[in-house]
Parts: C-alpha cells; sequence; structure tokens
C-alpha cells in the first residue's frame, strides 16, 4: 500500500469514528488522533494547498518548517559523527536522523524532535564528554544527575543503569544517547525476571 492509500485508509476509519464527513480534510487539521498529518496533506493534495482566501494552506508553513529543521539536524549530525570518529567512538544512528528521507516521499512530511544515537557502554561517558565539548549540557537521565553519572561506570551494575542520556544544545537541538535500546530499567529487569521464572533449570547449577 503507498503513502497515499495508506493515508486515505486511516482518514476514512478516523472519519467514520469521530463522526465526521470523509469529503475533504478541513476537519482533520484539528483533530487529536490525525492532526499530525497536516504537512502530508499539502503535500499529496496539491488542490488544497490555497485555502478560499487565498492564504497558504495549514500544512505548508509545518512542511518547511519541518523540512528546515531535518537539513539544521543532519548538519549537526555530521559534526557530531565527525567529532567521533575522530576520537575512535563507534555509534550507530537510531530512528528519523537516519531514516527521514528514505523511509518518506519528503523528510518535511515528518517533525524530527532529536537525533538519536547508539554507544556501547563502556563508550558512554567519552561520547558524554565529546558532546559536551561540542556545546550540549547533559539534562536528563530518569529524572536525576546521579543516574546519569552512574551511565557507563565499570563499578556500577549494567543492569541498574538507565539506557540513555539527554543532551541539550544551546542552539535548540537534542540528542539521545543511547547504550542501550530500553532506556528505562525496571523492563530490563522485569523481562529478566520473567525468563528466570519461565526457565528455572536454566538458571541452577547442576
Amino acid at each position: 500500500m503507498d503513502l497515499h492509500s495508506s493515508i486515505e485508509h486511516l482518514l476514512k476509519l478516523r472519519a467514520r469514528l469521530a463522526g465526521h464527513s470523509h469529503n475533504g480534510h478541513d476537519w482533520a487539521y484539528n483533530d487529536p488522533v490525525v492532526g499530525f498529518l497536516v504537512p502530508t496533506f499539502w503535500y499529496l493534495y496539491p488542490e488544497e494547498r490555497k485555502t478560499s482566501g487565498g492564504e497558504p494552506a495549514p500544512g505548508e508553513e509545518i512542511f518547511w518548517r519541518n523540512l528546515a529543521r531535518f537539513i539544521s539536524m543532519r548538519y549537526r549530525l555530521g559534526k557530531i559523527l565527525e567529532r567521533f570518529q575522530d576520537t575512535g567512538v563507534p555509534v550507530i544512528i537510531l530512528k528519523g536522523a537516519l531514516y527521514g528521507d528514505s523511509l518518506y516521499p519528503n523528510p518535511g512530511l515528518r517533525y524530527m524532535s532529536d537525533i538519536d544515537l547508539f554507544v556501547r557502554n563502556r563508550d558512554f561517558k567519552t561520547a558524554a564528554s565529546l558532546l559536551g565539548k561540542m556545546g550540549c549540557e547533559a539534562r536528563w537521565a530518569g529524572g536525576s544527575d546521579n543516574l546519569l553519572q552512574n551511565i557507563g561506570d565499570p563499578a556500577f551494575e549494567q543492569d541498574w543503569q538507565m539506557g540513555e542520556g539527554v543532551f541539550i544544545n544551546p542552539k535548540g537541538y537534542v540528542i539521545d544517547l543511547h547504550w542501550h535500546l530500553a532506556p528505562y530499567v525496571w523492563p530490563r529487569r522485569l523481562y529478566r525476571y520473567r525468563n528466570t521464572i519461565a526457565t528455572p533449570a536454566q538458571s541452577e547449577s547442576p
């Protein structure tokens, strides 16, 4: 199913559930479920790009703002990757920073909120230091600065370390630095506990 067909299918479902007529998309602009598609409407439906008063359609400004933000953050990402490469820190790009212009017909269709990077646990402190030298301030790791300091500490058990730290640059972009795909500790602990209960023989000594 192509993007156009998928959007139409979603809009029909939402219109039926919310009691809207599926004639046009005016109703969807402020809808709490499908309102995020406003720039997509502007992109997919050229006939809706001008309102009756000749003003730009609601999605146009959002579309171009999204695209400008994507270009700016891609530039920032390039600078970060250069610094990591020069220091020998392996890194994997996650989510929109990597796929924003390949999974979507145009990156202006998707708001890019932050840059997600994945490093090894043992490289986390080095990566965090590099981000700090680039003007990024560590702001969050589970709501505690102490938790952020524990990430990558070989003396602190990895199972109890937060899986990511958040770094904010004064110029307005955010980096989520991950060493684990599950940022919170409790889902990882719960998963391990469940597996231990389900297969007790594996945890017993012969």
